[in-house]
């Protein structure tokens, strides 16, 4: 039946309406033959041949404001050699209780026929709804997947640790003033002839941030004459903001804190991309992680540079 889906398949003919047709809303498509082939079409034979993998999930809100939960399979591939990340499908989510995820991953892996006793890892961020100990969704579901530990994302607990330096008020300010800055440019086509065009400041994606925070600091000449000119140029509105801006970026607290930041951001990118490789190595990304206490102990005074040799 799969191979006479596939040497069978609907082709368009040469004179096909397809404005009209994707405009016609009253054609029906087979869901059931979707779901009857889902299984089969949506991962691939290796990672269901695959001895052991690990459960991978993650819940974001979609354009229009609904919570999905996107499901990927970590498993090692034996003819290659090397470990894999599959994405298997997206899941809506109704309500974000623990019960209500670990009862739809269920339900998803069941429904596509992976086998639960091979499951020897979960894989989530660490909130109290993913990582609970006592009612969390690595909990519930270790009810059913016996061998399936959990494992907190490296690469969000790094992120964790790095945020907390909001705690320190001049890093706080200076995030704080670079993204009103980066938006205030961006949300207006007549503003972005003075700047460069740098990506929006993303608190939770962690090379975005830095990608932000390092094109600010490498453009930030054209960034001040920019605020410069619109300061005098603008309407009243643009001016008043431009100003205010202009005075922030000018304070030698706030260049100091950008410095830093990007400094310290350039060190952590590599620890960043290798946490989030798909082939992991602990071991590259161990030394990356000395080589930032070094520096680290360095800047503070800690130690000698005669001492870093051995440290």
């Amino acid at each position: 039946m799969r191979m006479e889906m596939l040497k069978r398949c609907w082709a368009p003919p040469e004179n096909y309406d397809y404005a009209g047709d994707a405009a016609h809303l009253k054609r029906k498509f087979n869901h059931s033959l979707l779901e009857m082939y889902k299984p089969w079409l949506v991962y691939s034979k290796k990672s269901k041949g695959c001895k052991r993998h690990s459960i991978l999930a993650d819940e974001t809100a979609d354009i229009s404001g609904k919570e999905q939960l996107s499901i990927g399979l970590r498993y090692y591939d034996q003819k290659e050699k090397n470990v894999k990340e599959e994405f298997i499908g997206f899941v809506e989510l109704q309500k974000m209780d623990a019960q209500t995820i670990a009862t739809e991953i269920n339900g998803f892996i069941n429904a596509l026929n992976i086998d639960v006793n091979k499951c020897v890892g979960q894989g989530y961020d660490g909130c109290a709804t993913m990582a609970g100990k006592d009612g969390g969704v690595q909990k519930i579901l270790r009810e059913t997947f016996k061998k399936g530990l959990y494992f907190h994302c490296a690469c969000h607990k790094l992120n964790l640790v790095v945020n907390d330096l909001n705690n320190v008020p001049e890093i706080r300010n200076c995030i704080g003033t670079v993204k009103d800055t980066i938006n205030f440019f961006r949300e207006s086509v007549l503003r972005q002839i003075y700047a460069p065009k740098i990506p929006l400041l993303c608190e939770t994606r962690w090379s975005h941030k830095y990608k932000s925070i390092s094109m600010f600091k490498n453009h930030f000449v054209e960034i001040v004459e920019g605020l410069e000119k619109l300061s005098q140029e603008g309407n009243s509105g643009t001016r008043k903001v431009a100003f205010q801006l202009l005075s922030a970026v000018g304070q030698t607290t706030f260049i100091l804190s950008l410095c830093i930041i990007d400094k310290y951001y350039s060190l952590l990118q590599p620890v960043a991309n290798t946490l989030q490789s798909k082939t992991l190595d602990v071991i590259k990304c161990a030394e990356h992680i000395q080589t930032i206490k070094t520096a680290i102990l360095r800047n503070i005074g800690f130690l000698p540079k005669k001492a870093l040799k051995n440290y």
